[in-house]
């Protein structure tokens, strides 16, 4: 019911736009030929009025006094012969004048009568045309009533009820899914079928290729160790490694939050991107990063794996606990205090000895000047770079 009411409505839609046609031609049809038809009994009387009054009409039909005189001078009628004055040929062209308006009335008459008999012709098409529009007007309507009633009946049917539309839509879905999944399900029982085949197959050959030499039982055993421990560590992997990003992420946090003089968070994604986050409300966004803060987010990503390593990591898996801590690594960096500002290079310059037993730095003399102050009797040793050109350059200790 709910389908037959859209479709109802829809053509009822259609109906209504061909009525608004129907009603633009019977008015224009109307406008065009009324006059004419509105006429027509004054037009029979002066048809019986001529009758009666027994005019004769000998002229010819649009022939006029200029075309008469232009033959006359020509000197030739239209036939072909020779008007000359005094000829009988000459006397009847001239004659024809005397038919003509205003000698002759006859001519008007019957220009007259021809208009009429046209506008009879266009006037029986005028009724019959204005008829059949108004039976289409009737039609249409009837038509829209109709259709709008058995509308209106099949809504107060169906108020108040769920749209089934929707339900038959999903079953038309989950029947589609359905019948797709069962041929996949028969596909894979037969590819299964086949790969069992090969396995026995090929477990076949394999018994029989270890049979041949107790070497190969060796080697077995070494595979089935390997395995073994490719799966432990698999599993250890997996353990471990949530809780090591979860630890990264609050030593990045601790040493940004050391060098960064504002409010933000750094949050590390399972694929380790590093976001800056910011409290808007009551919601945390990724908020833009100048070269600065890009520079300050990156220096204590880096740092907080320095020191990360430097910690000692106990794994379990099962009843066992394996040593994973680390060998003592230098940090190297180029030109940490690029782009930050005075208060940012002297906390970078705070920090730096603490993340690494050993930190090699390449510096720019600019830079230097604001982190010289709060690190440099840390400093074991400086070196300068002499350039001589693009392409060689001297190392130099510095004694400064």
């Amino acid at each position: 019911m709910q389908e037959r009411s859209l479709t109802l409505e829809r053509m009822i839609n259609r109906e209504t736009d061909a009525l608004e046609q129907i009603y633009g031609k019977f008015v224009q049809e109307f406008n065009g030929g009324t006059v004419t038809f509105f006429a027509k009994p004054l037009m029979i009387r002066a048809l019986n009025f001529l009758k009666d009054a027994k005019v004769d009409d000998k002229g010819i039909k649009d022939m006029t006094a200029q075309s008469i005189a232009d033959i006359i001078k020509r000197g030739r009628c239209i036939c072909g012969h020779e008007l000359v004055e005094g000829s009988d040929e000459y006397e009847t062209v001239l004659k024809e004048l005397d038919f003509l308006p205003p000698q002759s009335i006859g001519t008007s008459i019957r220009n007259f009568k021809d208009k009429i008999a046209t506008y009879d012709a266009t006037n029986r098409n005028y009724f019959t045309n204005l008829k059949s529009r108004y039976e289409d007007i009737l039609r249409t309507k009837t038509n829209i009533q109709e259709w709008q009633d058995e509308a209106d009946d099949i809504r107060g049917k169906i108020e108040g009820k769920e749209d089934m539309k929707k339900y038959s839509l999903k079953l038309s879905d989950v029947k589609s899914r359905l019948k797709e999944l069962n041929e996949k399900r028969e596909r894979l029982i037969r590819e299964d079928e086949g790969c069992n085949n090969d396995i026995e197959r090929f477990q076949k050959v394999y018994d029989s290729l270890v049979a041949v030499s107790s070497k190969n039982k060796s080697i077995m055993t070494y595979i089935r160790y390997a395995e073994e421990i490719l799966a432990w560590i698999t599993k250890t992997y997996k353990e471990k490694e949530s809780d090591i990003r979860e630890r990264l992420e609050e030593k990045v946090n601790e040493i940004f939050n050391k060098i960064y003089h504002g409010y933000r968070r750094v949050s590390i994604n399972e694929k380790y991107n590093v976001t800056l986050l910011t409290t808007v409300g009551e919601k945390e966004i990724a908020s833009g990063e100048s070269e600065g803060l890009n520079r300050v987010k990156n220096f204590a990503f880096i740092a907080g794996l320095v020191e990360l390593a430097k910690e000692k990591i106990i794994a379990i898996a099962g009843e066992n606990k394996l040593d994973l801590s680390s060998e003592p690594y230098p940090l190297v960096m180029d030109a940490p205090f690029s782009n930050a500002d005075a208060t940012h290079t002297t906390n970078i310059s705070k920090i730096l000895p603490e993340v690494a037993e050993q930190v090699i730095m390449f510096v720019m003399e600019k830079d230097w000047r604001y982190a010289e102050p709060v690190m440099a009797y840390r400093v074991g040793s400086q070196w300068m770079l002499d350039k001589k050109t693009d392409t060689y350059s001297i190392l130099k200790r510095s004694d400064s």
